[in-house]
């Protein structure tokens, strides 16, 4: 049964909410490589099954998938029955047409879960297994397809470049030579290595390490360029790496003298030591007080290369009686933070020492207060008019 990509997509949001039970299986072998010959016609298979659970009854629908798939015929039967412990043949053929482009279709045969035939118990989730044929078509001439890899390493250790080469064209590669340039952060170059290949046939696999000793080089971020001569044709990989971890710290922390009463402003100054953009750090504190712990966050920044970040952290000291307190500050970055201990001292003041005394007594006092200061002026006045 072919399907269109609209109608399988449209199939899968229907079996998503049908109400029952899923249960899991496998395809034998998963795939079948093809190497394109026009008009030839080539026999495919499988086995499906693999239930674990006992007792269990399964229905299958086959379905075809890929540009191709008006040119697979499945001769068996396309609505299948699994058993526990049973295993099914499915099978076929595919007619490869006269004409089809370079590279790779991916086609295949898809079997889904179906509700059983009472119509009772069906899907609770989409449960499918893809049986994939690969159609392989050579590019003219020679074609190759290159692929980096290479991972982050410590200080002082040696960097691995892993080249995947496969030859796709439909004639011979002779020779293959790779110059891989080694770039900081500042585009110098820091290293150079050089590697040769000969004789690649089509299709024909090739995985070539090349290693880098990165001694005396620092922490940071490197770029890799290796340039790929096969046979005068030429293709360019990149690929970054860094060399040592990310590092942010503390390097200061100011405003940690606050009078009682007022809300503090207290100053965390991060620095990166690496030549990585770091995108998203924030701080936060953590304040040990007489009755509670304290914890606040500051707003996210981002950290150029190599600069220094204040995080700003507000602490409203009005329920926090007068001392000193130990604190703890965090600045987070990615997976990663650094940390740094510090001290806060609430300082008392005049009008803190009053507590919860009212603005209105305190009013009271001073008129008591300018009341008994003009008494005095007028007794003085009236002792120097007896005189």
């Amino acid at each position: 049964m072919a399907i269109s990509k609209k109608s399988f997509l449209l199939l899968i949001l229907v079996i998503l909410f049908l109400p029952g039970y899923a249960y899991s299986f496998l395809i034998s072998p998963p795939f079948i490589n093809i190497d394109y010959e026009p008009g030839k016609t080539i026999n495919w298979g499988f086995n499906i099954g693999g239930l674990k659970e006992e007792n269990a009854i399964v229905y299958l629908m086959l379905y075809k998938t890929g540009d191709l798939n008006q040119s697979i015929q499945i001769l068996t039967n396309e609505t299948l029955v699994l058993k526990s412990g049973k295993w099914v043949q499915v099978g076929g053929i595919i007619t490869l047409p006269n004409n089809l482009g370079p590279g790779t279709h991916e086609n295949g045969v898809v079997a889904v879960q179906v509700p059983d035939k009472e119509g009772g118990q069906g899907l609770s989730a989409l449960i499918g297994v893809k049986y994939v044929i690969n159609v392989i078509v050579p590019y003219p001439g020679k074609y190759l397809i290159a692929t980096l890899d290479v991972f982050n390493v410590k200080i002082n250790q040696p960097v691995d470049f892993i080249f995947n080469l496969i030859s796709k064209g439909k004639e011979k590669i002779n020779k293959i030579s790779i110059k891989l340039e080694i770039f900081n952060h500042e585009e110098v170059k820091v290293g150079e290595l050089n590697e040769t290949f000969e004789n690649l046939d089509t299709n024909q696999f090739a995985k070539i390490t090349m290693q880098w000793d990165s001694k005396n080089n620092p922490y940071g971020l490197y770029r890799a360029v290796a340039t790929i001569d096969y046979d005068g044709n030429k293709q360019v990989l990149t690929k970054a790496f860094r060399i040592g971890d990310l590092i942010v710290s503390i390097i200061n922390i100011t405003g940690t003298e606050i009078k009682k009463g007022q809300i503090g402003k207290i100053i965390i100054t991060g620095e990166s030591q690496s030549n990585d953009f770091i995108e998203g750090a924030y701080a936060s504190i953590e304040i040990q007080t007489k009755d509670n712990i304290i914890q606040l966050k500051s707003p996210s920044v981002n950290f150029d290369p190599f600069t220094q970040r204040d995080f700003i952290i507000y602490l409203d000291t009005s329920n926090i009686p007068s001392g000193e307190y130990k604190g703890k500050a965090k600045l987070f970055y990615y997976d990663k933070y650094g940390e740094k201990e510090f001290v806060v001292k609430i300082k008392s003041n005049f009008f803190s020492n009053f507590g919860t005394i009212s603005i209105a007594l305190l009013v009271i006092i001073f008129i008591l207060l300018i009341v008994v200061i003009l008494n005095y002026i007028k007794f003085r006045r009236y002792k120097k008019s007896k005189q």
